[in-house]
């Protein structure tokens, strides 16, 4: 990738650095967390070209997603102790600010349980470089709105005596698209977000959801080769990002959320190809063991891309070259998912054959070498990032079929839910053989479906119940908490009712109001309860047990339940 680099301000060597080093003491912030900055127009100059092209190499385009159902959140598995408890918590907030809940990226936590410790300038205990290397790992989409041109800084209270620190804060420095702005205009407040535009930003997630369903019935390489023909239809490289400086790196074409906004005026560079496409991988159900994890290193120049794993084995995938909107046309098969025989975890050599680009014009066969940067290299194992010694080939891993429970009889009311339900991740049988569909359904399974269903949306809410994060329904009961749906009294293990289904799934989808009469004398009122009812009733989602009665205390089977969600999501 030739990305020409510009001047980078001491604004932003400072900011690196205090990323870097250690705080001292109560190191008091270099700025407040109100102070504003100049929004960006022109790069300065190019006499910070060394500078910006080592923050490229090192950060610009540093491997980046988390939920623990996503396929490929490998950075959080690197860390353990203390880095791993901080790493949850920023995750946790950096979640909150892309969803736009959060109107501050100055995070204080208590880590006085932690056991780090301060002494002669140097932390023990702590690795931020490590956590911020794991967050950028693990998170392509919620992070679009950190700005890490300018990057972060830390401090710490300690006791001065032992050295123990008692608090750390973090400080994001946030875009200046989704932050809070003075009243001119030219001036924003680097550590706000302006939660109407991260709020706004969430829709590029939902379109990246829908993606993913339409494609949802092809076979894994279909899938993958859909996905990176979508990106290269929604956008072209943006030569003029790329070139215009440290000042604008890490902004929206850095980003996926160009990616997925529905704009053909928007572009992105190489960071947000990979992004976007392991973004879409990161959201599907794929019939092989696939998992895809963005790189970085460099080709021509700095330059991200992706490794596709799949069933044990690694493939590149560079989503920016396959774009024939690039230097013309490129040949798509020989940049996407490639092996090659001379791969090591360092990088490899890929040849291009000869291809035609059109008026009797030709480009020669050619090599095409990649390089890991060093924290591509810190970050993944060597069976990760050393290829297969021969591209892949879609013949052989054909897509498995969904499978044949022998508890599903044909002509059941719930065969086509269940087909549906495994074939989309709803849920799996209980078994390789059995579905168990006259097994009762908790309230645990049943948010758990509805959350897969719904396309697994990041929580931001804490947990409203004791959890300690291991458990199946831990993201989907905090889901539930965001839509308010449940509460301190919530019990996963309790058997779901008629009433709370239907009551879930509407909530679910927004509240519809009915527009039917009450034909059932068991569910009075006008309450949520009862217009749960009444929609599902008109939607088709269910009916009566008789047509008088709703029976809204009667529990429900998995084969009820999913019979529900497929009526309601199809």
């Amino acid at each position: 990738m030739n990305m020409k680099k510009r001047i980078l301000t001491v604004l932003l060597a400072l900011a690196l650095l205090l990323g870097a080093l250690p705080a001292q003491g109560w190191a008091a912030p270099s700025r407040p967390a109100d102070e504003t900055a100049p929004i960006p127009s022109e790069p300065a100059g190019p006499e910070a070209e060394a500078l910006f092209a080592g923050y490229v190499e090192r950060t610009l385009c540093r491997g980046t997603d988390y939920d623990e159902d996503r396929l490929a959140a490998y950075g959080v598995t690197t860390l353990s102790g203390a880095n791993l408890q901080i790493y949850n918590w920023l995750k946790e907030k950096s979640i909150q600010v892309a969803n736009g809940k959060l109107g501050s990226s100055v995070f204080e936590f208590d880590v006085s349980g932690l056991n780090i410790i301060l002494k002669n300038g140097a932390y023990y205990g702590l690795n931020t470089s490590a956590i911020m290397d794991a967050l950028l790992a693990d998170l392509p989409y919620e992070l679009y709105w950190f700005h890490k041109a300018k990057g972060w800084s830390y401090s710490c209270s300690y006791n001065t005596s032992t050295g123990k620190v008692s608090k750390l804060t973090f400080k994001m420095h946030v875009y200046p698209d989704y932050a809070v702005h003075d009243e001119t205009g030219k001036q924003y407040y680097i550590y706000q977000p302006d939660t109407a535009r991260t709020g706004a930003a969430t829709a590029a997630a939902k379109n990246a959801q829908t993606v993913v369903n339409n494609y949802s019935g092809l076979s894994d390489y279909n899938k993958l080769a859909a996905y990176r023909d979508y990106i290269c239809t929604q956008v072209k490289y943006d030569y003029s990002a790329a070139e215009a400086g440290s000042d604008h790196a890490g902004g929206n074409p850095w980003q996926l959320i160009y990616v997925f906004d529905n704009n053909s005026g928007t572009n992105v560079v190489c960071e947000g190809y990979a992004k976007a496409f392991k973004y879409l991988c990161d959201l599907s159900v794929f019939s092989n063991d696939v998992a895809c994890y963005t790189v970085s290193g460099k080709t021509t120049g700095p330059h991200m891309w992706n490794i596709v794993r799949i069933n044990g084995q690694s493939y590149m995938a560079d989503i920016t070259a396959c774009d024939t909107d690039r230097d013309n046309v490129k040949p798509l098969d020989a940049l996407f998912l490639a092996g090659a025989p001379n791969g090591t975890a360092n990088g490899y050599t890929i040849n291009v054959p000869q291809y035609d680009v059109g008026g009797g014009y030709y480009v020669k066969a050619h090599d095409v070498s990649y390089t890991y940067e060093d924290g591509t290299k810190q970050l993944y194992p060597a069976s990760i990032l050393t290829l297969a010694r021969s591209s892949y080939d879609p013949a052989s891993s054909p897509s498995t079929p969904a499978p044949k429970f022998t508890d599903v009889a044909s002509g059941a009311f719930y065969e086509n839910a269940v087909n549906w339900a495994v074939a989309n991740g709803v849920t799996t049988g209980t078994t390789a053989t059995t579905f168990s569909p006259g097994k009762t359904c908790t309230h645990g399974e049943i948010l758990t479906f509805l959350w897969r269903a719904a396309g697994k949306q990041t929580p931001s809410a804490q947990p409203p119940i004791p959890m300690n994060g291991s458990e199946f329904y831990y993201d989907a009961v905090r889901w539930g908490a965001d839509l308010n749906v449940v509460g301190s009294n919530f019990d996963p293990n309790a058997p779901c009712t008629r009433l709370y289904a239907v009551f879930y799934i509407w909530e679910a989808l927004g509240e519809q109001p009915p527009s039917i009469g009450n034909p059932f004398t068991d569910v009075a009122g006008n309450t949520l309860g009862t217009q749960s009812v009444l929609w599902a009733l008109e939607n088709g989602v269910t009916t009566g047990t008789t047509d008088t009665t709703f029976s809204p205390g009667k529990i429900c089977s998995r084969g009820e339940i999913v019979t529900f969600l497929y009526r309601a999501y199809t």
